[in-house]
Formats: structure tokens, C-alpha cells, sequence
């Protein structure tokens, strides 16, 4: 069996050390991002850690996925925010992360609920990142959707 090379995505950073206790991430030609070590684990907490990049990125896959079944679903999204959690605990061989929680808001026009429901649910299957990390921790991500009425426009 053959791939097609049009079918496989390949991206790109570099991290560079900033001689203190972080560093800038490149990504293409887009601003540096800065990024330090928590003061609790001997840091500096000048800017964001690793860790907090590594959960806004599940949210961000979430919501790219999600952005994308509601366009093929014809969805009329009026607002969506994820909120996620990360559990980190220190065991004698180092930090692992325990679990991931969270919840993904979602409002919409009147009558569309079921159809929210149902982006919510294949956004959590398809995004590709939470399905590596569903491997080997536990993910709980919770929906809730909401639907406007036309009472509330004014």
C-alpha cells in the first residue's frame, strides 16, 4: 500500500535557549513565542511554560476541528469556548501528567442544538492530537450546548 505524499502534514519549530531559564519558539515566519520555566519548578515564570502551550494546543486542534465539521454541517455557531485542565503530579521518576478535563461551551441558533451536539462529539473524536494523547491518559472532556432564541435578540 502506497501513501500519497499530499496526504501527510509535516510541522516545524525550533526552540532556542534564552541563557537564562526559557526560550523563544519559531514556528515559520510567525512572531517568536517566549516561553519560561515556572518559578515553582526553578524558573523564572517570565512567560508562558511549556506545559500551558502543550494543553492550549488540544484546545486549539479541538477548536480547528470543531470549526471545521461545522462548515461541512452547515452550522449556524454563534459561540464556542473550551476551558481545559491539566493534572501534573511529581512521582520518584518525574512529572507525568495524570489527566486531562475539561468542557466545551457551545452556543447556536434555535434549532440547531442536536446539530451542536453532534460537532461537539466528532470534534472530541477527530481531533487528532487529543486522540494521541487519549493513548496513554485518561481525557474527560464534558459538552454543553445551547441554543439562542429569537426572544433573546433585541
Amino acid at each position: 500500500m502506497t501513501s500519497s505524499k499530499k496526504n501527510i502534514h509535516q510541522f516545524q519549530t525550533t526552540v532556542i535557549w534564552d541563557k537564562e531559564t526559557g526560550g523563544d519558539i519559531s514556528v515559520k515566519n510567525y512572531p517568536i513565542l517566549k516561553i519560561d520555566t515556572p518559578i515553582e519548578w526553578g524558573g523564572q515564570g517570565r512567560s508562558y511554560c511549556p506545559d500551558q502551550l502543550f494543553i492550549s494546543s488540544i484546545g486549539g486542534c479541538l477548536l480547528d476541528t470543531f470549526i471545521f465539521i461545522k462548515n461541512r454541517m452547515r452550522l449556524n455557531l454563534l459561540d464556542l469556548k473550551i476551558t481545559l485542565n491539566m493534572s501534573i503530579r511529581q512521582a520518584r521518576d518525574g512529572y507525568h501528567v495524570k489527566e486531562i478535563e475539561g468542557k466545551t461551551k457551545v452556543t447556536v441558533d434555535e434549532g440547531e442544538k442536536e446539530k451542536g451536539e453532534t460537532c461537539a462529539e466528532l470534534a472530541k473524536e477527530y481531533c487528532h492530537i487529543l486522540r494521541l494523547i487519549r493513548k496513554v491518559i485518561p481525557v474527560n472532556i464534558l459538552s454543553e450546548v445551547n441554543e439562542t432564541t429569537n426572544n433573546n435578540q433585541s
